[in-house]
């Protein structure tokens, strides 16, 4: 890619979290560039746990992992998220998309603005169709 070899281990830790993809197979897309990606990525997330901080892709993983394994979480989230606004509804990666049905549950009302011809996340898993 003739880019800054930080960057491209960056996108990949995007592509595994929001574009809900196998550490295994985000290496495999980069084809060489993140080698040992797969052995690094539980460690990256690790260490962020054991540090009590969070990056800005981890804050969606983490919401998603609570929604799917407290049910008094989902059910205080859907109760809140009975109706929601999602802009740039384009962007969304599978994970937002994913985070956003959980959060509105089988009864929720999701309204979303978007345009098809300014999709600009598509490295990490956002797909106007």
């Amino acid at each position: 890619r003739n880019a800054d070899p930080v960057a491209t281990w960056i996108e990949a830790l995007s592509l595994a979290r929001l574009g809900l993809r196998s550490p295994i197979s985000v290496e495999q897309f980069y084809d060489g560039e993140v080698d040992g990606f797969a052995d690094m990525f539980p460690l990256y997330r690790r260490e962020l746990e054991r540090s009590n901080v969070v990056d800005f892709d981890e804050q969606i993983q983490r919401a998603i992992e609570v929604l799917l394994t407290d049910p008094t979480a989902r059910a205080a989230a859907e109760r809140a998220c009975r109706m929601m606004l999602v802009d740039e509804f384009q962007d969304l990666t599978p994970a937002h998309l994913l985070l956003v049905r959980l959060l509105s549950g089988p009864d929720g009302a999701v309204f979303g603005v978007g345009d098809d011809d300014q999709t600009i996340y598509g490295y990490n898993g956002a797909d106007p169709a």
